[in-house]
């Protein structure tokens, strides 16, 4: 694997440019705690689901959150919000082609958006 953590002034023109390349791809999202036993933060949608967007909200040039939505709004879970994001990576297979995007909140929580292959 080949990982790429893009730089924070990048953000909103990767995340455009991530969500149109890869809108309708199907796709998986967990959240989980980096500090061994912490689940408070634990979540996970194991059902693959087309992509909607990824959208940085920003403030004063500063990313104060990130949303993940899907395509199929109708479900219960139809976005995931992760505040106070504070790295932003994709790991790509030997190819080139995304696999996994990870956000890292400012409190260590790693949210995953892995595509189905």
């Amino acid at each position: 694997m080949n990982v790429h953590d893009i730089p924070r002034a990048q953000w909103p023109a990767f995340l455009d440019h991530f969500s149109r390349t890869h809108r309708a791809w199907l796709a998986t999202v967990d959240a989980r705690a980096s500090a061994p036993g912490d689940r408070s933060a634990d979540l996970e949608d194991a059902a693959p689901h087309p992509l909607g967007e990824i959208t940085p909200f920003v403030y004063n040039d500063y990313v104060v959150h990130i949303d993940i939505r899907f395509q199929d709004e109708d479900r219960a879970h139809a976005s995931f919000r992760v505040v106070a994001p504070g790295t932003v990576r994709v790991d790509e297979t030997p190819d080139g082609v995304a696999d996994v995007l990870e956000i890292v909140d400012d409190k260590g929580v790693v949210t995953r958006l892995r595509f189905r292959r």
